[in-house]
């Protein structure tokens, strides 16, 4: 506690022993004798300041304990749990909390947000005899229905009054509490059941304690500081935590007045109260504050205090950044029930960083988990430390110690890895048939704030696209069944829609079609905070959802009715305007590659959708004989144009043939195989020396990442410039995001040798600006180029611009003035197709018959890159290195890219509890064997290199530990192939069963899965003599085989980002 001894608190206030050795419900009486005159709460009545101080809440206290006494008998060897539903002022609800703590009894203070379903769920759990209630009022009768219904005998009794409680200094005669310690219950509380029923939590007095003790960890004195606590509901933490605050810390309490019923609390309410009561720290929820930003006056009042404090969501950017801009100092408050607060309590002013930003609380041993998938993002889990922070939960271990996995998501800042933000919970990430991940949670909160709008909840688990259920606001409740008003509602919500979809990634994009509208007959179920309860809502409403999935898969694009005609020009039109309608920002020719001009899956669907609802009309086609992939195969509007004209006039379609993919592959190398520079120095020698400096493009994936390290840690490599495209979070945040989650120390991007450069290689100068290409063009000695894009879906011309900018790096080497540098080039195994030869062994060299690489436009743009780099080593002085990179496994920390077969495979498995017992043998490499052997070939005296295991193993020695490991048995492959199929209606969540995404893929292999002598799934053999000759990482790989300890390590990474289940 680094600020203990600097925080002094007011001298009315006596602080208890820091040690614990006087629990909270042992402080009542503390305070009454030793900080009598020290106040606990002040609101303003009637024009003046009226001031509780301790001696009086002592007495109240010591009143409610005696009352709970009398009526609550113990039984003997039990602690009675007294639950507490009731709508009173803050001073008798903490009065009555501290008073149930005070008699020795345990207090359950429940929300009256829930229904009486949850209430009776909670009573039931905690075994609750007796509950104070309201006498009269709504209060009664939710708890007579929570006990109707459940028919449980809980004795109800009433709440005490203030004017009962504060009418009096008397003392009542109490027992002391004896047996009271730090680990004794404190208190019960529950969660707010966002997925399901609220779950009970019990807070022992040491985790009470430890909470408390937080705030001086931060900046302000709270002990001298009076807290705004007026809209603070004292059933949740921060209102329980409170009483815990005004006893250790002796912070003072600003709250309204009691009366009966309580004040409600609105932004007027809140914020003139807070000025009555002379508050100096102002706390609320992020809807207040918006709603005071309104008022110039207010914005001034605000600033005043010490400081604005919110919690319980994000605050608008643009009002947040306005309240700053003005001097208002707020910061943003988190916690956890089953935690205690987590970041900093009481900063007393902004990041400089940014406001939304916050800091960790020092008293925490946080592990930041990598969420796959989300750049930038982790879920947290807090180790317990003792004896400073003991999590009320603990459900997991990290490190051999017990520990909390909050499921939070928070993304780190990109420049200060320290600071924070709420991303979203785990349990909430929508995973979608691509296994791309969406955060419902700010989408639905833009919805949320259209006053048309109730509330929103997103949906999309499993599917390609996602969508939302919309909770029309009460003025506009209708039948969603008339689809009239169904269409005007979706009309009057869809600006908001637009708006959220331009702060939502691409694939998390919602159709206009996807808005699904709530029947007033089936209610949205809440939770106490108010919010839809998620699985309730996407459980009633399952049959809704998959009826609009299947309307628009059946195509729903009926603003756009077919061609005038199905002439060629009619075509062509009808194709640039759909494209246009749904890619708006972007200028379209006729001729421009839709890829190129960033085209996403989302986007291809609904194209796809609307050419086949305009091609129902025509009865030469059938739609159901057309290619999955053909919006990808013909990637500008002309072509898909000329496309649909030709099916719909009964006319054949070139351009999908064999013959006419090696006519494309072979013009576009020769586009980019001629006029190379000349080369001016008179020497041919490659450029050589002790100290090199290299260029490399694509260091944030998987591959890239572990060269640059490799590069990186080298004495080997004086300089690296690392190329890559622009990233929205910042380009060094992604790099060390991606070194993270590798297992890689960050310390290595702070190198001085490193210059990381955001560059478009297929543009002028690689993109950079020419002083800095021309310095790069003078020092540079080798050339990595690893960026690629990766997409087995787009046609070969929609990766044109790889080839363009392997162009630009040939010269880029040529015009260097000096020995040429050598550009080693990552090429694929997929330039062998999976029939090459009949199987025989793929060599190690120039591939001149393009047939070898068709099949995917991924493989056909890596043999063009080839033949590029093939014509140039012919015409000039340039040696390039080609690399054909094959399977790579995990690297030393396990990481393997979930998204690839293999891993899909293993959690299907754990899912299915079958693994196939497949035959055949591996040539996998470790990554990091991979990223050392290409750094090592720059010295190899072959032009190409296949780089796959030179000592292939049997794929049992790591299929069989993991079977052990996620508890599932080995079977024939047949058998197991037929139970993914069968999942597909059991099991259709590819969260949990990701291989039915690649069933299709599974279901070809069949036939070569059971081959005991060639590779597994037939895969095309390939000569590595080249490989091993030029990398000694690759000669020792004898010694360093894969094995099952690989395995193990694989099977504990994936289960560390929770990927497969513990």
């Amino acid at each position: 506690m680094k600020n203990y001894d600097v925080f002094k608190g007011r001298p009315t206030f006596t602080r208890p022993p820091k040690d614990g050795s006087l629990p909270l419900s042992l402080l009542f009486d503390y305070h009454g004798t030793n900080s009598p005159n020290h106040p606990v709460f002040q609101y303003e009545q009637n024009g003046s300041l009226k001031t509780i101080y301790w001696k009086e809440a002592t007495a109240a206290i010591r009143s409610v304990a005696a009352l709970v006494r009398e009526k609550v008998p113990q039984e003997a060897g039990s602690i009675p749990v007294v639950a507490v539903l009731a709508h009173v002022d803050s001073m008798t609800y903490f009065t009555t909390v501290a008073g149930i703590m005070r008699a020795g009894y345990h207090p359950f203070p429940i929300s009256s947000r829930n229904s009486p379903a949850a209430i009776a769920y909670l009573l039931q759990k905690t075994n609750v005899k007796h509950i104070l209630v309201n006498k009269d009022g709504p209060m009664k009768g939710l708890v007579n229905a929570a006990l109707q219904e459940s028919g449980l005998e809980t004795k109800v009794l009433d709440m005490p009054r203030f004017d009962d409680l504060y009418g009096s200094d008397k003392i009542v005669d109490l027992p002391l509490l004896e047996g009271i310690t730090l680990d004794s219950v404190a208190v019960v509380l529950h969660s707010s059941g966002s997925t399901a029923f609220p779950k009970p939590i019990t807070l022992t007095m040491r985790m009470i304690m430890e909470t408390a003790m937080s705030p001086y960890y931060g900046e302000i004195d709270v002990g001298s500081q009076v807290l705004s606590a007026h809209s603070v509901p004292m059933f949740h933490l921060m209102g329980v935590i409170q009483i815990a605050w005004t006893s250790i810390l002796g912070l003072t309490l600003g709250v309204f007045p009691p009366t009966s019923p309580p004040v409600i609390p609105t932004p007027e309410s809140v914020f003139s109260s807070a000025i009555a009561s002379k508050c100096t720290l102002f706390y609320c929820v992020p809807s207040f504050l918006e709603a005071l930003a309104q008022s110039p006056e207010k914005v001034k009042a605000l600033s005043e205090f010490l400081a604005v404090l919110y919690a319980g969501g994000p605050l608008e950017t643009s009002t947040g950044d306005m309240l700053v801009e003005a001097g208002v100092r707020i910061a943003p408050l988190y916690g956890q029930t089953e935690s205690g607060t987590i970041s900093w309590s009481f900063p007393s002013k902004p990041d400089p960083l940014g406001w939304q930003w916050m800091r960790l609380s020092d008293h925490l041993d946080p592990v930041w988990v990598p969420f796959e998938g989300l750049e930038n993002v982790y879920k947290l889990v807090l180790k317990q430390k003792s004896p400073i922070h003991t999590p009320a939960i603990l459900n997991t271990v990290v490190d051999g110690v017990p520990a909390l996995d909050t499921f939070d998501l928070v993304e780190r800042h990109p420049k200060d890895p320290n600071l924070f933000q709420i991303y979203g919970r785990a349990d909430d990430q929508i995973m979608h048939s691509t296994g791309e991940k969406t955060n419902p949670v700010p989408i639905e909160a833009i919805l949320a704030k259209d006053p048309n709008v109730l509330a929103a909840i997103m949906f999309g688990r499993s599917k390609f696209h996602a969508g939302i259920i919309v909770l029309p606001s009460p003025n506009h409740v209708f039948d969603p069944s008339d689809t009239d008003k169904l269409a005007e509602y979706r009309t009057l919500v869809w600006p908001t829609v637009e708006q959220a979809n331009e702060f939502a990634p691409a694939h998390s994009r919602i159709f206009k079609e996807m808005i699904l509208v709530a029947d007033p007959k089936k209610p949205f179920e809440m939770t106490p905070k108010g919010t839809p309860r998620r699985n309730a809502v996407l459980r009633d409403y399952a049959e809704e959802i998959e009826s609009a999935y299947g309307a628009f898969d059946e195509s729903s694009q009926v603003q756009f009715p077919p061609p005038k005609s199905w002439s060629t020009e009619d075509c062509i039109s009808f194709i640039h305007s759909a494209i246009k309608s749904i890619m708006t920002d972007v200028e379209l020719g006729n001729d421009d590659d839709i890829f190129q001009k960033g085209c996403d899956s989302l986007q291809v669907t609904w194209i796809k959708n609307t050419v086949l609802h305009a091609l129902k009309s025509n009865d030469k086609v059938d739609i159901r004989a057309l290619p999955h992939n053909f919006v990808y195969a013909y990637p500008t509007p002309r072509k898909l144009g000329v496309y649909i004209s030709n099916l719909a006039e009964g006319k054949s379609s070139d351009g999908m043939d064999t013959e006419s993919r090696i006519r494309q592959m072979e013009a576009l190398s020769q586009k980019y195989s001629t006029n190379f520079p000349r080369h001016d120095n008179t020497t041919n020698e490659a450029a050589t020396g002790t100290s090199e400096v290299v260029l490399i493009t694509g260091t944030t994936g998987y591959l890239g990442s572990h060269i640059l390290a490799h590069l990186l840690d080298s004495d080997s490599f004086a300089k690296v410039y690392a190329l890559n495209r622009a990233s929205s979070n910042g380009l060094a945040a992604k790099q060390e995001m991606s070194f993270i989650e590798r297992g890689f120390d960050t310390a290595l991007l702070r190198s001085s040798k490193l210059v990381m450069l955001e560059s478009d290689l297929g543009k002028e100068f690689l993109g950079l600006s020419r002083d800095m290409y021309n310095t790069i063009q003078t020092e540079v000695t080798l050339i990595v180029h690893n960026a690629w894009r990766v997409d087995f879906n787009v046609s070969l011309p929609s990766l044109e611009p790889h080839l363009q900018g392997t162009r630009n790096l040939v010269d880029l080497a040529l015009s260097r003035h000096g020995p040429v540098p050598r550009i080693i080039f990552i090429s694929s195994i997929a330039v062998f197709t999976i029939d090459w030869k009949n199987g025989k062994v793929g060599p190690e060299d120039y591939l001149a018959d393009a047939q070898s690489a068709t099949g995917t436009g991924y493989g056909e743009s890596k043999w063009c890159a080839e033949t590029i780099l093939h014509q140039a080593s012919l015409q000039t002085p340039l040696k390039p290195i080609i690399v054909r990179v094959g399977q790579l496994a995990g690297g030393p920390n396990g990481e393997w890219n979930t998204k690839e077969w293999f891993p899909a495979l293993v959690r299907s498995g754990q899912t299915l509890k079958q693994l196939p017992s497949l035959a055949g043998h591996i040539s996998w490499l470790p990554i990091n064997l991979a990223a050392r052997a290409i750094t090592e070939l720059r010295n190899s005296k072959s032009q190409y290199v296949n780089l796959v295991n030179p000592h292939p193993i049997p794929v049992s020695v790591v299929l069989q530990p993991i079977a052990s490991l996620v508890g599932a048995e080995l079977v024939p492959y047949s058998q197991w192939v037929g139970a993914l199929n069968e999942s597909s209606t059991d099991v259709p969540d590819l969260a949990i069963n990701p291989a039915l995404a690649l069933l299709e893929f599974f279901q070809s292999h069949a036939g070569s899965a059971d081959k005991a002598d060639a590779e597994v799934f037939g895969a095309v053999p390939l000569s590595s003599r080249h490989a091993a000759e030029g990398s000694e990482a690759l000669r020792n790989l004898s010694r360093q085989q894969i094995d099952s300890k690989d395995a193990e390590r694989w099977v504990a990474y994936w289960r560390k980002i929770g990927f497969l289940n513990n």
